[in-house]
């Protein structure tokens, strides 16, 4: 089978059965014979297979539902395999913030359109992403998958915080579905 008909099958087996394959435990992974596939997630957020940039969004949407983060990398759930993939630094990309009125409630959406409310299931935690020596805000979108802001994501981000003392020191801090997250000390 060549790469391209591997691809196929691929689109094939996600477009079935993709909510099936997220639902999979680490006990039945481990069951599935290890692969690659040429396709790479940019920290900008778009994917590429074989260096091409897919052209359709409605493709990544459907790859993505079948992504995991396994052992410290990620895979494509296919038939009968886990595959391989490269990404840059985090799957996803947070393109719209929404905090509710009363400041109580932050609701994320990502660049494939998924929309999650941080909080003790969808936490916002500070994490340092490869290559990078700064911590910069991370949500959990999905199991072990996680969306960094966008630039101008990220700006909105720190509007919706406020200055807080926490053992003497100033960090920002904002409230969602009523769990406090830190999202950096100011000096």
């Amino acid at each position: 089978m060549n790469k391209d008909d591997a691809f196929e099958k691929l689109v094939a087996f996600a477009s079935s059965s993709s909510v099936e394959a997220t639902a999979r435990t680490a006990a039945d992974l481990v069951q599935l014979k290890l692969g690659k596939m040429a396709i790479r997630i940019h920290s900008d957020g778009h994917w590429s297979f074989r260096g091409s940039p897919f052209e359709r969004p409605e493709m990544v949407a459907l790859l993505a539902q079948s992504l995991v983060f396994f052992k410290g990398d990620y895979y494509l759930i296919a038939p009968e395999q886990l595959l391989k993939i490269t990404v840059d630094d985090v799957p996803f990309l947070i393109t719209h913030i929404d905090q509710s009125a009363d400041k109580k409630t932050l609701v994320v959406t990502s660049n494939l359109g998924e929309q999650v409310t941080v909080g003790e299931q969808h936490p916002l935690c500070m994490t340092c992403l490869p290559n990078q020596s700064l911590e910069i805000p991370v949500v959990e979108i999905r199991a072990g998958l996680a969306a960094r802001f966008s630039r101008a994501c990220f700006y909105e981000l720190i509007e919706c915080c406020e200055p807080v003392q926490i053992n003497g020191r100033n960090v920002m801090q904002l409230y969602s579905n009523s769990v406090a997250f830190s999202v950096g000390m100011i000096d």
